[in-house]
């Protein structure tokens, strides 16, 4: 089980021994290979885009149920863009709509400060549609605040 709630050197081990995204990715690839060959492929489109629905649904779920440092945050950024990066080359469709949640949380995640949200939401939002509702945004925003409370207890 992969953690997000890292210090200084576990976030430094992860940069040499990725405990998640490229073992993910390559368990994907084995699924995803026994398919490609078999079927059309607007079928295997078909099959990417059907699966990447669910698995974002699971990782979604998994990050809201998750402890996040502030280190962990841009783990997670840097796990979800491997992963984006590998559907974006295995699929002609765009995969923008079925990421932009867990974008969004991982956004987040990245805010030193709670009040940095302001940047983002509402009238400062531009041409971006926040998927993420009210209170998954508080729920992901709780983690913001434990980082600004635990830094600024050092």
């Amino acid at each position: 089980m992969i953690s997000y709630d890292v210090n200084d050197v576990q976030f430094a081990e992860n940069e040499i021994n990725d405990p998640f995204a490229q073992a993910f990715v390559l368990a994907l690839k084995e699924v995803y290979a026994e398919y490609e060959g078999m079927l059309t492929e607007a079928n295997f489109d078909g099959l990417i885009h059907n699966s990447l629905r669910h698995i974002t649904a699971q990782l979604e779920r998994a990050v809201l149920q998750k402890r996040f440092s502030q280190l962990g945050g841009l783990q997670f950024d840097k796990d979800l863009r491997c992963i984006v990066s590998y559907y974006t080359g295995i699929t002609k469709r765009t995969i923008r709509g079925e990421f932009a949640r867990l974008l969004q949380m991982a956004s987040l995640l990245n805010l030193e400060r709670v009040s940095e949200v302001m940047d983002y939401w509402g009238e400062n939002s531009g041409q971006v549609t926040w998927r993420l509702t009210p209170s998954e945004v508080r729920k992901v925003l709780g983690y913001v605040a434990m980082q600004s409370t635990q830094r600024a207890v050092y």
